[in-house]
């Protein structure tokens, strides 16, 4: 498995992204919000992600940009793991401090993230 994250791995359908918000699941680690819902092996082959920065609590668009990249890459990662249960489905990642973290406290919460997922999806 490469450890990259290719356009077919990116969630950019709005009717997806709509239908995960209103019937998700949702597992929280400050500053990390991972909302995800499973999918049908015909819709999706793994686990299609997206990545958000509220404008609302980041003013500036350069930080904004900044903050997801951080997001981007600290999943590219950990996909190795977030994979390992054959979960096919879609997942979006949301920033929710106020302020800027540092890429250090950004991978400790997806990692946190991460054992919660476990639990969550070998139910």
């Amino acid at each position: 498995m490469s450890l990259s994250l290719s356009k077919k791995e990116v969630l950019r359908k709005k009717k997806t992204i709509d239908l995960l918000f209103s019937e998700g699941a949702s597992i929280s680690s400050f500053p990390v919000r991972f909302v995800y819902m499973k999918g049908g092996k015909k819709e999706v082959s793994s686990l299609e992600v997206g990545f958000s920065v509220p404008k609302r609590n980041i003013k500036l668009a350069s930080e904004r940009n900044r903050l997801k990249r951080k997001l981007r890459e600290a999943y590219r990662l950990e996909k190795k793991r977030f994979l390992v249960n054959d979960f096919c489905g879609y997942g979006f990642f949301i920033y929710t401090s106020k302020k800027k973290k540092d890429e250090e406290k950004i991978t400790q919460a997806i990692e946190a993230i991460l054992q919660k997922w476990a639990v969550a999806t070998s139910l």
